[in-house]
């Protein structure tokens, strides 16, 4: 949440903005049911912040309301980095980290890479 919300206020950072929104509203559900005019009362969120949030926890929402025939399969890390390659590749240039956890084993990676000019 604080990578989509981007910046905090002067008295408090993103990573902080983020913790408090999620604990004010008791966590993701209802902070995705939560009116565009409640959290533009919430400091630190304006109109262009809430409008960025809630389209991401909608997007959220459709994703997860998606049948599992149209989610990618992830079995590997070659698996993410091929969808997030293919999400995120045209960028000139992105660093990219992940964890994932199966039931049987916890990798992480972090690779760059560039695009060609």
């Amino acid at each position: 949440m604080a990578i989509i919300l981007r910046s905090g206020t002067a008295g408090e950072n993103v990573a902080s903005l983020a913790t408090r929104l999620l604990a004010r509203y008791e966590g993701l559900p209802r902070l995705a049911r939560a009116s565009f005019r409640a959290l533009t009362a919430e400091r630190g969120l304006g109109e262009a912040k809430t409008a960025e949030l809630k389209a991401a926890l909608d997007l959220g929402k459709r994703l997860a309301a998606a049948g599992p025939e149209e989610r990618p399969v992830i079995t590997s890390a070659r698996d993410v980095r091929t969808c997030f390659s293919q999400r995120w590749g045209s960028l000139s240039r992105r660093d990219c980290g992940y964890s994932c956890s199966t039931r049987r084993t916890l990798f992480s990676q972090r690779w760059k890479w560039c695009e060609q000019a």
